[in-house]
Formats: C-alpha cells, sequence, structure tokens
C-alpha cells in the first residue's frame, strides 16, 4: 500500500494529539514531580481565590515564582481540581497553536505539515506535558513568550504601533509568571532600541514603558526580602554562591538542544569541509586542546542525582561516562559561544540561563525544555536556513529525535528509580 509523505506526517502527527490527550486523561508524570508539585500548585491557587496579593501572608505561598499563574486562574476557574486542569491543558494546546503560527510567520514555507511537525514537538516534552497536566506556571509563560515574539515580528512586517505595544507587554508579563523568562524583556528591548541613535526620544520612551510594567514586581521582591521568597525553606537554600562546577552541567543540558543544530550543519557544510581540509584540520586541532584541558578543569566534576539533565544522570548511573558526558558538555560550551556570537537574540538567552543556573543550588533541566527548543527554533538563523532548504528531514529528524529523548526519560524513571517515585 503506498502513502504519500504527507500522510506519513498526518499519521504522526494524530498519534502525537492521542498520545498528549491519552497523557492528560491518565494523568502521565514522566517528570516525576507534575503530583507532588501541583498540591503546592493548587494550594496557591486557593490562597489568591481567599486572599488578593496585597493581604496574602507570603509565608504561605509555595512557590519562588512570581504569581500571575494564580492571579489569572483565581479569576477566571471556579475551586475544582479537574477544571483548574483543564485550563491549563487548554491553554497547553493553544499554545502549540501559537507556537505552530509562530514558526509559519519565521519561516514562511508552502507546505505548513513540517511546521506542525516540529509545533507537535511540544507535547513529547516530558517537562511540557508535566507542566500541561497538573496546571503548573511554566504554560502560561511559554504562552507569553510565544505571542510576545508573534507580535514583534508583526511590527516588523507592519510598523504597526500597538503590535510593538503588545510585543512589550506579553515580555513583561512573561517575567511575572517566572523570573528566568526575564531574557525575554531584555531581547525584546533590544530589538526596539534605535542603535543609530542612543539618545534619543523613542529610546527613552521605551525604557520608560518597560521601567513602568516591571515596575510592580519590586513590590514581591520587597515582601519576599529577595528575588524568590527567602523566608522559606526552599527559598533560602534555592540561591547559592556561583559554582565553576555548574559550567559542565549547564552545557550538558544545553547539547541537548543544540546537537541536532550542530549535526544538521556539518552535515549540509560536509563539502565547504572537503574543500577546506586544512582550516579544518586547524580547528579540530583547537578543538581537541582545549578538551583536554576542559577535562583537566572538571576532573573532579561532583555527581547528584538531582536535576543535571539526561546526559548527567547517565553519569550519575555510570562512573565512567564521565569522559563521555564533559566532551559532550564541551561541544555544548562550543557550539552555545558559537551561536551566541552569530545571532545576539541567543546569545541574551544564553547569558541569562548561565547566571540563573549558575546561582541556583540544582539546575534542573526543566527549566530549559521545553523552552530552549522554542528559543532555538525562533532566534537561531542558522536553523532557518538549514530548515528552509530541507524542512523534510529536518522536522522528522527532530521528531524522532525528541521521541527518543521522551521516550529514554520515561524508561529512566520507570526501570532506573524503580517507578514513578513521587
Amino acid at each position: 500500500m503506498h502513502f504519500n509523505k504527507n500522510k506519513i506526517f498526518i499519521i504522526l502527527l494524530f498519534i502525537n494529539f492521542f498520545y498528549f490527550f491519552i497523557g492528560f486523561i491518565y494523568q502521565h508524570d514522566f517528570t516525576n514531580g507534575g503530583k507532588i508539585d501541583f498540591e503546592h500548585i493548587y494550594t496557591n491557587f486557593l490562597l489568591l481565590k481567599k486572599y488578593s496579593i496585597f493581604n496574602l501572608d507570603w509565608t504561605t505561598y509555595e512557590s519562588t515564582s512570581l504569581p500571575l499563574h494564580y492571579i489569572i486562574t483565581s479569576n477566571i476557574i471556579p475551586e475544582n481540581i479537574f477544571l483548574f486542569k483543564l485550563y491549563n491543558f487548554i491553554l497547553s494546546l493553544i499554545t502549540i497553536y501559537l507556537f505552530f503560527y509562530l514558526l509559519s510567520e519565521i519561516y514562511k514555507i508552502k507546505n505548513n505539515i513540517y511546521i506542525l511537525i516540529l509545533s507537535s514537538i511540544l507535547m513529547i516534552s516530558s517537562s511540557f506535558r508535566g507542566d500541561s497536566f497538573f496546571g503548573q506556571e511554566e504554560i502560561i509563560g511559554y504562552t507569553l513568550v510565544i505571542l510576545s515574539f508573534i507580535f514583534l515580528i508583526k511590527y516588523f512586517n507592519t510598523k504597526n504601533f500597538y503590535f510593538k505595544v503588545l510585543s512589550i507587554v506579553f515580555a513583561c508579563l512573561a517575567f511575572y509568571s517566572r523570573q528566568t523568562l526575564g531574557f525575554l524583556s531584555i531581547i525584546i528591548f533590544f530589538q526596539l532600541l534605535e542603535k543609530n541613535k542612543i539618545f534619543c526620544k523613542n529610546n527613552f520612551y521605551l525604557s520608560l514603558f518597560f521601567l513602568i510594567l516591571l515596575l510592580p514586581s519590586l513590590y514581591f521582591f520587597y515582601k519576599w526580602g529577595g528575588p524568590i521568597p527567602m523566608f522559606q525553606p526552599e527559598g533560602q537554600n534555592r540561591m547559592i554562591p556561583f559554582q565553576l562546577n555548574k559550567i559542565p552541567i549547564i552545557f550538558g543540558m544545553f547539547i541537548v538542544f543544540l546537537f541536532p543544530l550542530i549535526f544538521f550543519q556539518v552535515v549540509s557544510e560536509i563539502n565547504k569541509i572537503k574543500t577546506n581540509k586544512n582550516k579544518f584540520l586547524k580547528i579540530l586541532l583547537f578543538f581537541i586542546i582545549f578538551f583536554f584541558i576542559y577535562v583537566y578543569v572538571f576532573d573532579n566534576l561532583p555527581k547528584s542525582k538531582f536535576g543535571g539533565g539526561p546526559l548527567y544522570k547517565i553519569f550519575y548511573e555510570f562512573e565512567y561516562f564521565k569522559i563521555v558526558f564533559l566532551f559532550f558538555s564541551y561541544l555544548g560550551l562550543i557550539s552555545s559561544a558559537y551561536y551566541s556570537y552569530k545571532n545576539f537574540n541567543f546569545c541574551i538567552f544564553t547569558i541569562v540561563l548561565i547566571i540563573i543556573y549558575g546561582f541556583s543550588d540544582v539546575p534542573f533541566f526543566s527549566y530549559l525544555d521545553p523552552l530552549m527548543f522554542i528559543i532555538v527554533l525562533v532566534t537561531i538563523n542558522e536553523f532557518k536556513t538549514l530548515f528552509i532548504k530541507h524542512k523534510e528531514a529536518i522536522s522528522l529528524s527532530l521528531f524522532g529525535f525528541f521521541l527518543c529523548l521522551h521516550l529514554s526519560w520515561v524508561f529512566y524513571f520507570k526501570f532506573f528509580l524503580g517507578g514513578i517515585i513521587r
């Protein structure tokens, strides 16, 4: 029986949507935290139902994120666990559609089935699934990030002032959903800044508008005693002095999202490498020399069963995997530096996330998954160029790569941990 390629892609999409709905119905928890985190999430929801943010006893607030998620849900959702979860699940579907729309605006290709496949990868992100099924704070953040980028593109295409305003508003609201999304306001600010004439009226109004929108966050930081609730045991332990040993762990997570792009780029430029062998060999020699330095510096990398991402988890289970982990971490460092140099927006994202991870007690992979996937597809021009040329191969390969990542995550929690332990 003959299937054309579009039908195969449609079948993949149908199976993926079906799996996503099944996950919600049966409350799949392959992040090992959705169910227990929901207890805290719903407690915060009930708190905001009962009190306003101005008379709330913040010592009873069980989160380190700013409360936009709870402010919205407490005003539109009744006290019903199922409806609370259903709201977030529906919002996650809207987010997937908005991501599809955003990618369509960026790539502008004729056959949108390939962009549908790309956007549907969110549904096989273990973290996104857990966030969607258990009412987590992250979903509204992803929605606002994507909306901000959509209106930024619309502004550049039309120069409509209202699109500019909406992009700024959604960027600032994203920060109020989760502090880690503060990079977005920086990106939007620099995108809208007039670089040729820094001290001009437009830049003054732009800065003032951002200041007005972000200023209320100081109220929460004042009440909390810092950028997170410092009166909580979790808050007190969450922020620590920067540790150099976090570097390989951070880039060991980054490489998960950058590796497919590196692979596609190397394959697409294989002919250039063949014709410039001397240059390639020199680069390779420097790569090898600095890799040995990297291994020497981080040879005493500590183990931890919490956080760190999939590659770090393997290192925790198997000591001999350390050299392999450090290799991929080093590749993550080199590729992050390369794409940051080429793409200013990705550079901002990288710097902000390094700072956040560097000063946090545990660098959780869920902070990046699927946020970095979204940022890579939106901000890295090299991916856009490759995708337009090889959309069929790339969309299918990326889908397969992240499906394998999700299944390996399920396998890890099912067999290495002996079942979902939370």
